[in-house]
């Protein structure tokens, strides 16, 4: 939900877009690989900051059996 309000895109969905562009010769094999790059990156720091985040919250941890 985080992603759809604030307009930003997934590695999955940018993957599909673009490569679909490329195969229609609406884009560059150089503008794929930077729309990858970039997607890429900045859903891997999101991640890491959100787990951050929810570890720093100290959201209660499942007991072990």
């Amino acid at each position: 939900m985080m992603t759809l309000v604030t307009g930003a895109e997934l590695f999955t969905g940018n993957t599909a877009l673009v490569t679909a562009a490329v195969l229609e010769k609406k884009a560059t094999l150089k503008q794929l690989v930077k729309s990858w790059t970039v997607s890429w990156s900045g859903n891997l720091v999101g991640s890491i900051l959100l787990a951050s985040m929810v570890a720093t919250a100290g959201t209660p941890r499942p007991t072990p059996p």
